[in-house]
């Protein structure tokens, strides 16, 4: 039997750079677009044609109990969920959803996105192996005091159809 093959996004290593949008962006030619100023320098707050995935805030800065600041954010990205962004977003009739690179996949070089993440927050590998340093992973957070971590997608049978 064949292994899954699959991409884990750890919110908590994210730093909102966007080296994963410019990656995306380049990668599939997705033409310009321009940003409307939204108060802060995410330029976009939703999914488009042109932006299969953003960064954003998920939960509001502020400071924890030790006065240690905590940001919070969250790589967005098309996962062919029930609600996906991208049906909404695209407006030429044609659905262009992100393919995990699978052009890039097959010639061993991995999504752009997990390429370009200088922090490893987006990996892609093989499924089980995912899973079980997910699952470490969030392991880690709650030892550091992030009671509330956990993963998403680590069902595949469940609602967001894994990772």
């Amino acid at each position: 039997m064949a292994r899954t093959l699959a991409m884990f996004t750890d919110t908590s290593l994210c730093i909102g750079c966007r080296a994963c949008q410019v990656a995306c962006k380049q990668w599939n030619e997705l033409g310009l677009e321009e940003p409307e100023w939204t108060g802060t320098y995410q330029n976009h707050a939703h999914f488009t044609d042109k932006t299969f995935r953003l960064v954003r805030f998920i939960e509001a800065p502020g400071a924890k109990p030790n006065g240690d600041l905590a940001w919070l954010l969250m790589s967005d990205v098309c996962k062919h969920c029930a609600q996906a962004g991208c049906l909404d977003a695209e407006q030429t009739g044609t659905a262009k959803k992100c393919t995990f690179c699978n052009d890039r996949i097959h010639n061993g070089l991995g999504p752009a996105c997990a390429k370009a993440c200088p922090t490893d927050s987006i990996q892609f590998g093989f499924r089980d192996e995912l899973v079980a340093k997910a699952n470490q992973r969030v392991e880690a957070l709650k030892a550091m005091g992030f009671k509330d971590a956990q993963l998403y997608g680590a069902d595949s049978n469940g609602f967001l159809g894994g990772l």
